[in-house]
């Protein structure tokens, strides 16, 4: 199942446009810390430098609602709900605090109350004349649009959602991320030509990458419109290798859209972190797993200890029956705390616990993996499939 990176081209913006009032205290020092942190995705030392921020004079209630984005990004949705509760005490008609509280829900899938909460955030005409002292009415609704889009997408209200995108691509705001999701939207209508006429524009964008075409190709297969899947696959692969050190290979690019003989001549010749985990889920899917374990071995040895290395030699282990192994795996990735590698150690967890006839733990987590990162098809078949078995 392909990665929808919705998220990712939302939430990026949360923390960094917020203009920082005059901090040079310490207070104010924490508090920016605690936002580079977040921004990075260190949300537990993000939530002790806010912590620490408050401890140290912060008075602004909006704290306490960063502090919740922060738990809810752990996984920890009673202290999140904790938090904006406390916030909104302090400081009830603060249109920051709804946006937090909108993107809270939104986090945990609520999406129509996220959008209810996320349109009332919206400055009013008299808060529009006050001078924010730090988060300018601009900033706040496109921000809060950006999410009511994403959360009008994942209810199926494209048409809704294509009406915000365009605000913000009027805005230009992050124009190149949502110029892709509006004409996924038109994917999913049905509107092919208009989908294309969208699509077409990221190419006069001068932030484009290939990661922006190899989403546009995924939504063009799962649409059916496979002539212009090969269009955008071949625009996005001739910028691979372009971008900065975090783009992929032309190896990885093959591999992660499923063409797996032009992945595997490409990654042969590739050395990168990102190309060698490639080359070991391609080995895997083959099923040649001793060559799959031999990279992971090599990139644990030269000190690669990240959640996507422990997360892909976890799936090599639960594929090839290796399941006390896998589960110690397992352990380490979820001791990172990233909501996306969690999502995926949920899910592995669950195939585990159905492979060990395990079904009753397995329906339990299966409905906490819906609570927590929405429903899609996948898990509504495995839903009623342990619902069948249990009864």
């Amino acid at each position: 199942m392909k990665k929808r990176p919705i998220i990712c081209f939302i939430l990026a913006a949360v923390f960094f446009c917020t203009v920082l009032s005059g901090c040079a205290n310490e207070a104010g020092k924490s508090y920016k810390e605690g936002i580079r942190l977040y921004g990075e995705g260190k949300y537990q030392e993000a939530l002790k430098n806010l912590q620490l921020s408050v401890s140290q004079g912060n008075d602004d209630p909006v704290v306490y609602a960063d502090m919740a984005l922060c738990y809810e990004m752990l996984e920890d949705s009673k202290h999140a709900a904790e938090m904006i509760s406390k916030a909104r005490v302090l400081s009830p008609s603060d249109k920051r605090i709804l946006r937090r509280e909108g993107i809270c829900l939104y986090l945990t899938g609520d999406y129509p109350n996220a959008i209810l909460v996320l349109r009332n955030s919206f400055p009013e005409e008299k808060d529009k004349k006050e001078d924010k002292k730090d988060e300018p009415e601009d900033v706040l609704i496109l921000e809060a649009r950006g999410f009511i889009a994403s959360a009008l997408m994942k209810t199926g209200a494209y048409e809704e959602a294509v009406q915000e995108l365009n605000i913000l691509i009027s805005a230009n705001d992050h124009a190149t991320a949502h110029l892709v999701l509006a004409g996924e939207c038109y994917l999913r209508l049905h509107q092919f030509s208009a989908a294309d006429q969208y699509f077409d524009l990221v190419g006069g964008q001068a932030d484009k990458k290939p990661s922006h075409y190899l989403y546009i190709y995924n939504a063009c297969v799962d649409a059916g419109s496979y002539s212009s899947a090969v269009r955008y696959f071949e625009e996005g692969l001739s910028l691979t290798g372009e971008g900065g050190t975090f783009e992929m290979t032309r190896g990885e690019y093959y591999a992660r859209a499923g063409r797996l003989s032009e992945a595997e001549i490409s990654l042969s010749g590739e050395s990168s972190v990102g190309a060698k985990l490639a080359e070991a889920s391609l080995y895997t899917r083959n099923g040649k797993y001793q060559e799959a374990e031999a990279i992971y071995t090599d990139l644990l040895k030269r000190g690669e200890e990240t959640a996507e290395v422990y997360s892909a030699y976890m799936i090599l282990k639960i594929v090839s029956g290796q399941d006390n192994e896998a589960r110690e795996l397992l352990k380490r990735v979820q001791s990172f705390g990233d909501r996306e590698v969690l999502r995926s150690a949920l899910w592995n967890e669950i195939i585990l616990l159905e492979k060990e006839c395990d079904y009753e733990q397995a329906y339990e987590k299966l409905l906490a993996y819906r609570g927590d990162f929405g429903t899609t098809e996948a898990t509504e078949r495995e839903l009623l499939f342990l619902a069948r078995v249990l009864k």
